[in-house]
């Protein structure tokens, strides 16, 4: 699952449903670290926005496609 994908986290949350019918735990463990030290405002944008993505948005979106198979 790319966690900075919002359709490949869909379709792991769809996989699972559809292997297990159920998730007991879920655990984020993932994220990026890619700003090489610089200061924030030194450092581009861009690196910053998918920095973000990933580390922030990524964990928001599996939990939001997760969630539902936990409450089963």
């Amino acid at each position: 699952m790319d966690v900075a994908n919002q359709e490949s986290i869909r379709q792991a949350a769809l996989t699972v449903n559809e292997q297990f019918g159920r998730l007991d735990v879920l655990i984020n463990n993932a994220g990026v670290y890619l700003d090489e030290n610089k200061k924030l405002m030194a450092m581009d944008p861009s690196i910053l926005d998918e920095t973000m993505a990933t580390n922030f948005l990524g964990v928001y979106h599996v939990i939001r496609n997760f969630i539902p198979i936990m409450e089963k």
